[in-house]
Parts: structure tokens; C-alpha cells; sequence
């Protein structure tokens, strides 16, 4: 795990200040929850720190080092959407296999992660369905796995 920082952050649409001036820092190992009204910018948070959509303003660090500017791809972080975001023409291993061979991971590492991965979250015999075949829970854990098998930083 690692320690994210964030700066004096703000988030503008337009002329509507959704964030401002916002101060945080979530501890190595810590477990943060964020809970507020519908539409109080808890996904624009989320957003801006894995870099999907960027700060208006102030910084976002990880490990004391600067990511405001980094791209998503080069965070190592990991983050799980509430719809999933999973492949429907690719079986479960697939979609857990996806981002470990653009990262060019070996075959063999990939075929141990998603084996332990899949082992954990309770999915190992839904490896070979499609998604279709599966109940919402189901799809959660598979995008979970799909999160959890790259190791990242901060999940």
C-alpha cells in the first residue's frame, strides 16, 4: 500500500466548484471510507486521484511524490467502478488477464496471479463463462480480481 496525499486540491465544471481547497492524507495501510449526499464529489475525488479526471487545481501525491500530471496508467493504482466495467466477449480469465499482458507479464505469473486472485474472491470455477453468465456479485468480484492481480499501490 502507499500513502496518498492531496494538496489544496479544487475540481471546477464550468462555473461550478464541485471540490475546494480540499486537504487529505490517507495513511499507508489505512482503510478510508468516504460517505456524503449524492452528487457532494466523492466520485470526482476518486476520479482526480486515480487520474481519470485531473485536479483544477493543487496536487495529489502518492509516496511524497508528485502524480498530479502523471497519466492513469502510470499511477499504480487500481479502482473498481460500481458498473463493473468488465468485457461481456471476454471469459472471466480474460478479463483478469487483460491488464497483466499489456503490462507484458509471463504467462506463467499471469496463470499463477489469476489462480490466486481467483481463489480468494471465490470465482475459480466461473473462469471459463462470460460474463452473461454470471449474477451482479459475481461481476463485482471478477472486476475486483481484475483490480486486485496487477498489485497495486493502492486499491
Amino acid at each position: 500500500m502507499a500513502k496518498i496525499e492531496l494538496r489544496n486540491v479544487s475540481k471546477r465544471f464550468g462555473n461550478t466548484t464541485v471540490l475546494e481547497n480540499l486537504n487529505l492524507t490517507i495513511a499507508d495501510g489505512q482503510f478510508t471510507v468516504l460517505i456524503g449526499a449524492s452528487g457532494c464529489g466523492k466520485t470526482t475525488l476518486l476520479r482526480m486521484i486515480a487520474g481519470i479526471g485531473p485536479q483544477t487545481s493543487g496536487q495529489v501525491l502518492l509516496d511524497d511524490r508528485d502524480i498530479s500530471d502523471l497519466p492513469p496508467g502510470k499511477r499504480d493504482l487500481a479502482m473498481v467502478f460500481q458498473n463493473y466495467a468488465i468485457y461481456p466477449t471476454m471469459s472471466v480469465r480474460g478479463n483478469i488477464e487483460y491488464g497483466l499482458k499489456n503490462k507484458k507479464v509471463p504467462a506463467e505469473e499471469r496463470k499463477r496471479l489469476i489462480e490466486e486472485i481467483s481463489e480468494i474472491l471465490g470465482i475459480t470455477e466461473y473462469l471459463d463463462r462470460r460474463p452473461s453468465q454470471l449474477s451482479g456479485g459475481q461481476r463485482q468480484r471478477v472486476a475486483l480480481a481484475r483490480a486486485m492481480v496487477k498489485k497495486p499501490k493502492v486499491f
